[in-house]
């Protein structure tokens, strides 16, 4: 009995593993886009082959932030706004939403990895959903798209522990 539940607990692990690193082994298959516009702090208008378009960041929630202290919610836009208006962004798409946005991770520049290590440094320095919540101006969001999930679990620890952003005044959240 002990050795079934130890099989099961073992595939379990390989099975997480697998989903939240899928993908890092491999280039990933980016596009190169301008921001033309902020919407709010996870949401930007872009320009891509002459075509315009709107992203929103997946896996992370700038709107929460707001209901919990509007003020967090314009610094949250004017820091998107501070890094990224009429920047040369890359964008790593997942899909397209039900409004029709592009959802996607946003890189400042293309990542450089090989393998597994040096994986996290340029995650936290190039991914701007991630620098979002390293600075308290979001708040991870899990329920699409998993494959930066425990990284981004992390940063928001790591916001909240340095009392970044919404954890400043917030710190009972």
């Amino acid at each position: 009995m002990k050795r079934t539940y130890r099989l099961i607990s073992i595939f379990l692990l390989f099975t997480i593993i697998f989903y939240t690193t899928q993908g890092y082994g491999e280039s990933l298959k980016l596009k190169k886009a301008k921001v033309t516009g902020v919407i709010d702090g996870c949401t930007i208008k872009v320009t891509i082959d002459g075509k315009h378009d709107t992203v929103r960041l997946i896996g992370v929630d700038s709107s929460g932030i707001i209901k919990i202290n509007e003020s967090h919610g314009k610094k949250a836009l004017e820091f998107t706004k501070s890094k990224l208006l009429k920047k040369t962004v890359y964008l790593e798409v997942v899909s397209r939403d039900r409004s029709g946005r592009l959802l996607a991770y946003v890189w400042l520049s293309p990542p450089s990895w090989k393998d597994d290590n040096g994986r996290d440094k340029e995650i936290r320095s190039k991914m701007f959903n991630a620098i979002l919540i390293l600075n308290g101006f979001a708040k991870p969001l899990f329920s699409i798209n998993l494959k930066y999930q425990v990284h981004f679990k992390g940063y928001q620890e790591e916001a909240k522990g340095k009392k970044l952003g919404v954890w400043k005044e917030n710190k009972k959240k």
